[in-house]
């Protein structure tokens, strides 16, 4: 499965390349307000991946045809919404939180200020401070929730993690019962970020995704111990692993 935020890369590449004479013509707040709500309905779905659903997310039986239907991309439904084409329900939550967003996203400034940027942020900060935005602008404003939840997730880790220390012994197969925090999907397979004894990070790459607050008793050959160069905090990385429990 590919990252949900492929496409956060790739709209990047696609922000350099765009055409110098569009004009920005959308509402900033009312585009991010928008994003919140079709994901609030529905969580992220990229670009050009809308899907079809066959089977009864519930009970996993299979529908019958003229029950199937469309899930479609949350920038598709944003668009659709703009073109009085399909309506999407804003509610006072999805405005309050839009003003959260622009808070959270706009502390980016502080660190663009260290070069502590990537490129991603620095576009997003570039379409937060505007009026209004162009496509590109919506495209990527249609990803913000799902980014700005990631981000409080990543932050509440570092504040239990700010301790964390190597765990196991190195180039050992060693023991460890470990608790899920966060789960990221990559091509190869899905980056497992746990906590060991409350406080020490562990990861390791599984073609399971484990839910979110799972614990664990696994057996894993401990790879490598290393300072995190995104965070700061010593990170254990196993592989080999398996999930006795």
């Amino acid at each position: 499965m590919r990252s949900r935020y492929a496409d956060v890369r790739r709209g990047y590449t696609n922000y350099v390349n765009k055409p110098k004479n569009e004009k920005p013509k959308y509402d900033t707040r009312e585009i991010l307000e928008l994003a919140i709500a079709v994901d609030r309905d529905q969580g992220f779905v990229k670009s050009g991946y809308g899907y079809t659903v066959t089977n009864d997310p519930e009970t996993g039986e299979y529908l019958e045809a003229d029950k199937q239907y469309v899930v479609e991309d949350n920038k598709t439904l944003i668009h659709k919404h703009l073109k009085e084409k399909q309506k999407v329900s804003v509610t006072t939550g999805d405005k309050e939180l839009a003003g959260e967003m622009i808070e959270h996203f706009k502390a980016i400034a502080l660190k663009k200020l260290s070069g502590n940027t990537n490129d991603f942020q620095n576009s997003v900060l570039m379409y937060i401070d505007a009026e209004k935005i162009d496509n590109l602008g919506l495209a990527i404003f249609a990803s913000l929730p799902s980014v700005y939840v990631r981000d409080i997730k990543t932050q509440e880790l570092r504040d239990e993690t700010e301790d964390s220390d190597y765990v196991g012994t190195y180039r050992t197969r060693c023991n460890f019962t470990i608790e899920v925090k966060q789960t990221r999907s990559f091509p190869t397979g899905n980056l497992m970020i746990c906590v060991e004894g409350g406080k020490n990070i562990v990861k390791f790459f599984s073609d399971y995704s484990y839910e979110v607050g799972k614990v664990l008793d696994i057996a894993g050959f401990v790879k490598d111990q290393t300072v995190s160069k995104y965070s700061g905090l010593k990170e254990t990385m196993l592989n080999r692993v398996k999930v006795k429990s």
